[in-house]
Order: C-alpha cells, then sequence, then structure tokens
C-alpha cells in the first residue's frame, strides 16, 4: 500500500508541474459565488481601465452600479458605456459619484449618497479598484509622490474598507432581531485591488509595490477578521446585546498584472529602463481580458484572484505567478520527501491545497486511483469524481448497471456530492455502422435502472441533468417525474428525446430540446415556449424534417399571435434543422430578437438570412454561426450583407456553408461602375472588418477528386489579412490532396506560401486549418507517421509566424470528426475483402491541437524551442478566450452534449 501511496504522490507532483490556471483559486465548488444581478454594487476607480471594463461586465450581468471617480466626464462617458450593455435595461439603475478616495470624509460622503440612492440600503458589494503606480528608481523619487502612491493605493481602499464594514456590521438603524429558522441574505462583498507586485517587487516600483502589499496583507487581515462578526450570528449565546448583520461578509483581492490602459501608458513616461527590460516577459492583457479574469475568479469563490493566468503557457512567466508555483511546489515536494524518508512522519497536504490539486484533474481514472491508493486523499478525491456522473446507457452490461452495482455495494452516500448526471443512449458509430458486438440494454431494464439511481441522489442536489440519445427511446414519464419532485434545483436541461415541459422551472437557465414530427412541432412547440422563463441559453432541434401540415401552421397568424407579448427570451439561441419557411418568417414573433447575442444556425435554409436581416429588433449579436448544406450564392450575400450591417456589434463569425467560394470575398472584383462606399457593393463580410475577432470560412463543397482548389484564393485571403486587423482567431480550410502528407518540405512550402497574407495580423492568437480526418491518395502512400510529421510543421510553423504574428500561440490541424469520405470508405472495405487496391490508398490524420514553446535568451530575446502537442481540453483550459475549437463542422448537437458532459 506505501508504494502505490508513494506511486499517487508522484503522479500529483507531476500534475502539479502542468498546473495551468489559478492555483490560488481556494473555491471548489462550481456554482456562480458572486451572483451580482439585481444586486447594487459600488466600484471606485471605474471611470476608466479595468475599472470600466469591471463595471460593463457587471451591467451585462444584471448589475446597478455606482461608479466612482474623481473626474465627472470621464464618469459620464463609463456610465454610459456600462449602460449599453444592461442585460436588464428597464430595470437596472446607474449612478456616479465624482469624489476624491484618498480623503476619509469623501469615503463617509460615498457611503452616504450611495445609500441614500440605493432606497437606504448600503450596496451589497464594494469593489476598490482606484490605483495608479509612478513609477521610478527610489532615490530619484520625490517623497511626496511616495505619500501620494500610499493614499491612492493602501489609505483610499483602507478608508472605504473601514467605513463599509462598519457600515454592514454596525448599522445607524441596528438590525431586527430575526427568527432562527429565517434564511440569512446573500453575503456581501468587499473586493480590493492589489497587484502581481504584491508577491515580488521589482527595480523602478518601489513608491507603487509597498502599498500593494499592504493591501494583499490587509485582506489578509479582514478575512480573518470578518468571521468573528460571520460567527455572531450562528452564536447561541448572544452576549454582545447587539443583534448580528442577517448575512456574512466575505473578502476577496485581486491581483491584475501588466494591463494596456491609459494608466500604462502614463507609468510609462517615467519607468526607468530597468523596469521596462525586467517585465519584458510578463504577458500584457488588455483591459476587457484583466477585468474578465478577475471577475471569473470572484465568481469561482476565488479569496486571492490574479488576472494573468499564464504560468501553464510554455513560456518565462510573471514573478508573481512563479512565487505561487514554487510555495506550492515546495510543499508538495516537502510531503513527498518526508514519505519517503521516513513515512510515519509524513507532512499532510492541508485540504485547501488538496482541493486546488483536484481541480486540475479531468480524467475519472486519475480520480480514481487515487480513491483507491490513498486513505488521506481518498473523501476528497471521492467528492470530485461524484460531482459530474456520466453514464452510457445503451449496452447491456454497460456503465449504467457497473453504476447501480457501485452504489449497492457502498456508493450510496457518494451521491450527496452529485451537482451534474448525464445518461448517454449513443449508438457506437464506426463508417456509419454499428458494431454486431452492441447488445442494447432492453427499455424497462434502463428504465429501472435510471429510476433508481434518480432516487437514490439526494433531493435538490442536481444543477444540471443531460439525456441524450440517437433513437426513438425518450425519457420515461417515472422519470420525469422523479426529477420533477425532486430536483427542483436544476437550472440546466438538455433533454433530445421525451417531453421535458414538465422540468421547466422559474430557476431554468440553460436548455436544450428536440421537437421531432408534426405535433412535436407545432402545438407542442408552442406550450414549450410559452412555458420557457429568461433563459440565458436555448438549443432547438428539429428533427426528421417538416411536412405540409406544419408550413400551414406557422403561416397562420392566429397561431402565432398565441405568443403576443410573451415571445421567448434567450441571450443565446441555436436552431438546428430544416423547417418550413412559414416558420422562419415567424421567427421575429416567437422570439425576442432584440435580446439575442449569441445566434448559431445549422441545417437551416440560406433564405432565413433573409428574415433575419429584415428584422427591425436583431441588432444586438456580437457572435453569429451558420452551417448549412445548402448553396451560398450571390443572393445570400446580400442577405449577410444586410444581417452584418445591421449588428455593428458583431465580433464573432463562422460561416460552414456549400459553396462560399462561389461569391467573391475581393473588392477588387466589384465592377468598376460601382460606388465602393455603397453598402451593395462591398463584400458580404466588409460591415465588419473593423472589429471582428473571430472568423471561421469553411466551404462544405469538396466531395470529388475534381475540387482540388482552395476555397479562399489568395487576392481575397491578402484582403482580408489587410482589412480585418482585429482578428484573433482564424479558421480556413485549403486543399492539398495533390500533396501526400509524407512530402513533408514540399507541404510545408505549399502551405506557407497560401498563409503568407496572416503576418499581417498581429492580434491573431489561434490558426486552425480545417483537413479531413480521411481522404484517398493515388497512388498510396508509404507508412508515415502523421502526428511527428504534423509537430515538426508546426515548429516550423510557429519559427515562420512568431516575429510576424507575435501573439499567434495555438495551431491547430485537421478536424475532430471522421468525415464519412465514401470514396475511402470503399477502399478500406476492398482491401478488408483482399480486393487489389494498388492504385489507391487511404491516409487519415487525427486532429493535434499544438502550443508555441519558447525559450528566453540573453538581451531579452526568445526564440522557438518547439510545438508542444496538447488536448484539445487543455486548449479549452488554457485559452478560455479562444473559442474557435468550440465550432466544428460536422459535429452534430447529440456529439456536441455528449462531449460536453
Amino acid at each position: 500500500m506505501s508504494q502505490l501511496l508513494l506511486g499517487a504522490t508522484i503522479i500529483l507532483l507531476v500534475l502539479v508541474g502542468i498546473i495551468s490556471a489559478d492555483i490560488m483559486g481556494f473555491a471548489f465548488w462550481k456554482g456562480n459565488q458572486f451572483p451580482v444581478e439585481g444586486r447594487t454594487v459600488l466600484l471606485t476607480g471605474s471611470s476608466q481601465g479595468m475599472g470600466s471594463e469591471i463595471a460593463r461586465l457587471l451591467s451585462a450581468r444584471g448589475a446597478n452600479l455606482i461608479l466612482v471617480a474623481r473626474t465627472a466626464k470621464n464618469l459620464e462617458t463609463a456610465l454610459a458605456h456600462a449602460k449599453s450593455h444592461a442585460k436588464n435595461p428597464a430595470a437596472q439603475r446607474f449612478t456616479y459619484i465624482a469624489a476624491d478616495v484618498t480623503s476619509e470624509t469623501e469615503n463617509a460622503r460615498i457611503l452616504k449618497e450611495a445609500t441614500a440612492w440605493n432606497n437606504g440600503r448600503m450596496p451589497e458589494i464594494v469593489w476598490c479598484i482606484a490605483g495608479s503606480s509612478v513609477p521610478g528608481l527610489f532615490i530619484e523619487t520625490s517623497t511626496e509622490t511616495l505619500r501620494r502612491q500610499m493614499e491612492l493605493n493602501y489609505f483610499a481602499s483602507a478608508y472605504m474598507a473601514h467605513k463599509t464594514l462598519q457600515a454592514w456590521f454596525y448599522p445607524e438603524v441596528p438590525y431586527k432581531s430575526q427568527e432562527k429558522s429565517s434564511a440569512p441574505e446573500p453575503p456581501r462583498k468587499f473586493i480590493m485591488t492589489s497587484s502581481a507586485l504584491a508577491f515580488m517587487n521589482i527595480a523602478g516600483y518601489s513608491a507603487y509595490s509597498p502599498a500593494k502589499a499592504a493591501i494583499r496583507s490587509l485582506a489578509d487581515g479582514l478575512r480573518s477578521e470578518v468571521q468573528l462578526y460571520n460567527a455572531a450570528r450562528r452564536s447561541k449565546t448572544g452576549t454582545t446585546g447587539t443583534t448580528p448583520a442577517p448575512f456574512d461578509v466575505d473578502i476577496h483581492v485581486v491581483f491584475p498584472g501588466s494591463i494596456l490602459s491609459p494608466g500604462f501608458e502614463n507609468e510609462n513616461k517615467t519607468k526607468h529602463p530597468v523596469s521596462f527590460e525586467l517585465e519584458s516577459s510578463d504577458p500584457k492583457q488588455t483591459e476587457l481580458e484583466a477585468a474578465t479574469a478577475a471577475i471569473k475568479g470572484l465568481e469561482g469563490g476565488d479569496f486571492m484572484t490574479p488576472t494573468n493566468c499564464h504560468m501553464t503557457h510554455p513560456r518565462t512567466p510573471s514573478t508573481a505567478r512563479a512565487s505561487i508555483h514554487y510555495a506550492v511546489f515546495r510543499l508538495i515536494l516537502r510531503n513527498m520527501s518526508s514519505h519517503i524518508s521516513n513515512p510515519s512522519s509524513r507532512v499532510e497536504l492541508v485540504e485547501d491545497v488538496k482541493r486546488i490539486v483536484l481541480g486540475y484533474l479531468s480524467l475519472y481514472t486519475d480520480l480514481q486511483a487515487l480513491c483507491l491508493t490513498s486513505k488521506s486523499w481518498n473523501r476528497i478525491a471521492t467528492e470530485y469524481l461524484y460531482r459530474k456522473v456520466v453514464l452510457e446507457a445503451r449496452a447491456h452490461d454497460g456503465q449504467l448497471a457497473l453504476f447501480r452495482q457501485c452504489v449497492d455495494s457502498g456508493a450510496r452516500r457518494h451521491l450527496v456530492h452529485t451537482r451534474s448526471l448525464s445518461l448517454l443512449n449513443l449508438l457506437p458509430w464506426e463508417f456509419g455502422f454499428v458494431s454486431s458486438a452492441d447488445r442494447p440494454m432492453d427499455e424497462a431494464t434502463r428504465n429501472t435502472l435510471m429510476s433508481g439511481i434518480l432516487q437514490d441522489i439526494p433531493s435538490n442536489k442536481l444543477r444540471e441533468f443531460r439525456y441524450v440519445a440517437w433513437n426513438y427511446d425518450g425519457m420515461y414519464p417515472s422519470l420525469v417525474s422523479l426529477l420533477k419532485e425532486h430536483q427542483q434545483s436544476i437550472d440546466s436541461l438538455h433533454v433530445l428525446r421525451g417531453d421535458s415541459r414538465k422540468l421547466i422551472s422559474p430557476k431554468t437557465r440553460r436548455v436544450t430540446v428536440a421537437f421531432r414530427g408534426q405535433n412535436d412541432q407545432t402545438h407542442k412547440f408552442v406550450q414549450f415556449a410559452l412555458a420557457l422563463p429568461t433563459l440565458d441559453s436555448l438549443s432547438i432541434l428539429f428533427l426528421e424534417g417538416w411536412t405540409l401540415e406544419v408550413h400551414r401552421y406557422w403561416g397562420d397568424g392566429d397561431n402565432i399571435s398565441a405568443f403576443g407579448d410573451r415571445k421567448i427570451v434567450a441571450r443565446t439561441l441555436m436552431l438546428d434543422g430544416c423547417m418550413p419557411d412559414t416558420f422562419d418568417a415567424a421567427l421575429p414573433y416567437v422570439f425576442d430578437l432584440s435580446r439575442v447575442t449569441k445566434l448559431a444556425l445549422s441545417g437551416c435554409k440560406l433564405d432565413l438570412l433573409r428574415h433575419l436581416s429584415s428584422s427591425c429588433e436583431l441588432r444586438n449579436l456580437t457572435d453569429f454561426e451558420i452551417r448549412t448544406p445548402e448553396h451560398f450564392d450571390e443572393t445570400a450575400g446580400e442577405n449577410a450583407r444586410a444581417l452584418f450591417l445591421n449588428n455593428q456589434s458583431l465580433q464573432h463569425l463562422r460561416l460552414h456553408i456549400n459553396g462560399l467560394h462561389s461569391v467573391s470575398l475581393d473588392p477588387q472584383d466589384i465592377a468598376d461602375d460601382t460606388p465602393y462606399d455603397t453598402p451593395d457593393a462591398i463584400p458580404y463580410l466588409w460591415p465588419l472588418h473593423p472589429r471582428l475577432k473571430t472568423l471561421s470560412l469553411l466551404d462544405l463543397y469538396r466531395e470529388g477528386d475534381n475540387e482540388h482548389f482552395p476555397f479562399i484564393v489568395e487576392p481575397e485571403l491578402q484582403q482580408i489579412c489587410s482589412h480585418f486587423s482585429a482578428l484573433e482567431q482564424l479558421g480556413l480550410c485549403f486543399y492539398d490532396f495533390d500533396i501526400p502528407r509524407s512530402e513533408a518540405e514540399k507541404r510545408f512550402s505549399y502551405v506557407i506560401k497560401i498563409l503568407e497574407p496572416i503576418e499581417r495580423l498581429k492580434n491573431l492568437k489561434i490558426l486552425h486549418l480545417y483537413q479531413d480526418r480521411v481522404r484517398t491518395v493515388r497512388p498510396p502512400t508509404p507508412h508515415v507517421h502523421i502526428c511527428e510529421i504534423h509537430q515538426e510543421f508546426a515548429t516550423r510553423f510557429f519559427q515562420w509566424a512568431h516575429h510576424r504574428c507575435p501573439l499567434l500561440e495555438v495551431l491547430i490541424w485537421g478536424t475532430y470528426e471522421e468525415n464519412l469520405n465514401q470514396e475511402a470508405w470503399q477502399v478500406t472495405e476492398d482491401a478488408k475483402q483482399g480486393r487489389d487496391t494498388s492504385d489507391c490508398g487511404v491516409d487519415r490524420a487525427p486532429q493535434q491541437c499544438f502550443v508555441k514553446k519558447l525559450v528566453e535568451l540573453e538581451g531579452g530575446t526568445s526564440q522557438i524551442a518547439g510545438a508542444s502537442r496538447v488536448t484539445r481540453s487543455r486548449i479549452r483550459d488554457d485559452f478560455p478566450e479562444l473559442q474557435i475549437l468550440s465550432y466544428e463542422t460536422s459535429r452534430h448537437i447529440e456529439t456536441r452534449l455528449a462531449d460536453e458532459a
């Protein structure tokens, strides 16, 4: 057992060595620990920079905002910026207070005015962001600057903390006693903003960093002190004579790094050359990136949140992240070395550190190993193991039956930790055929087993439920009843077979549902739609086509009028499947398109673009995706152009359509006598060129040996790269059938020649090259190690692109799903049957993901050390802002839902 324990500890050491996210996140629950909708948030230092973007993001989450800064003019601009992103414009409230936060009396005034504006209630959340740096060598900095730096970067937050905590714990009007059974109010949040330099200072920041280190120390102290007041409410003796606050108070602190903001530009005016050199390798963030990272940490419940989480990227880390990593490494090394030398004297890892490590284990097998080999890790690892239960529910001797045995053998007590349950009734496809070894479970047995598992999960523990199936098997009514009666806590519901309408509740926020057949696509759809609350996300599948009766139903105005002012409201909307044009025309009457910011269409008619572009409500899209086998022509291009002209906030676009190559993207192809400055004269993409960040273009028509052309020809790619300078994510497909994958040098030269224009995209972060996994080649190529060839290609590509596109860190080669190439399948079958296949071979290449690996050289320069091959999940974890990988052509909704489980 000691050897097994030692092995498990070594595995943990290796895992910690590749930890890629925020090591300081001590929260282990998955739910949102920073809900702001309907709550009032006071933000100091919110007129520009990260503070302004935080205001924008909180507004988009439904918060009421009080912005505080010195300059009223800047506050007016920031307030308008935040208002424009409000989640509920009619309900949310906004104001600002111009004040000097370095003054103790001004902080008192701020809270007094904020409370009066908030109908006599103190804001529930107070976030101190105000701060600035005046870099310079210490002895060359005036004592006046030293004092002002401490006042703004420390005392401003300390004053606000003092006044806020007094108002929360000891208000002017004392709290009234509450019944012991009364539910506490949501916790109040006091958030301070420190700096990465609080962990380790560098030359040139000696006036600034001590104040930020003091903020870090103050946060540590307050985090402990507020527990005294939080505990008072739970006390059974109550000897103080003062009624405690009916809520807890949480303390948080954020540690930004270098942010590309107006403040950063001012810093550079006085920054010493040595400071520039020392921080040259540190990653720079935009204001929005830093704000997003800060809020993400708070939503995860983190006490400390560094915004620059780049430690696991293969490059030199920032000093702050290095110091954090070193501390955890030292602790685990101490644990392992002590156990090796003297097992009885082993130093036990604290529970918080164990939770950090477990937060990065994504494989069930790793968690199972810890559960089986280590008593000290068993309890916590088991908790993580059972949080997300995914069961294959089709096979007779599959996971469903085995899980039932585990539960009956003593695992039932662990189901108290389960928050997500996924039941997958899918077919094991291989080239479109089902394996003969597959033995499905009969429906009665499956229903009995699933019902038993649902009965064993304690009430109101589930937050997410999935039932994904290929066939006609819907959820039994008994399963629906169990979920409705015992799991009213579910807010994410994904049911593709069966009537899930009864499971919809006011708490529901994310829904996936399928409608099959005439009755489903008419009456049941209306009944389901009218039962929906306001959603964050809604995905609808229309299966098996439509009938003439469906066409007539949606053409009847009386049926559409049933929605009235009860339209479907969802910020993210996905429609998968083809419906009649009468339904497409009815979309503006069925959905509140003014609330849709992300729209995905799959398998639809391209004429749907005409209805969408003519809608006076669809004006707020930031993300649009369409995938359809219909042929893209000039009319579709005109409708797409009109849609893009109407949605000037659109930043992410994916077009996977048959025949994209037939409509030019080159402005030079416009007729000479057509004025270029008229909307109808420009290519359909051009309305988006100033702000588009994601562009994924894939022409689905690529069958047959006569289609060996690149979708985007060189002039078009040059125009895109010249005009779409804001692009951060780019996905393209080009065909190289005539160049075998074994001919690495020729292939590299060919690809680079095509990709030369991307050197103009200085903001590019990820490039996805769509290539089929399976193709036929003539003559057959010799056996080659495709993965090694592609890794060599990725290394050479990064070497070529490093100085041309310095932010480009990720290369994806190929597609995730295996394409059903009929010719390739036939060649494979011929080979199995012993028929002659000497004139043709099948070339296979799995999708591969590569990350740029850098080494720092003397003099501050860097060079490419290679390309690290990583998993898709690693890309999603390390680069959460790069979402192009999540949108793959040929990935059906069932596959997506199963992958996400």
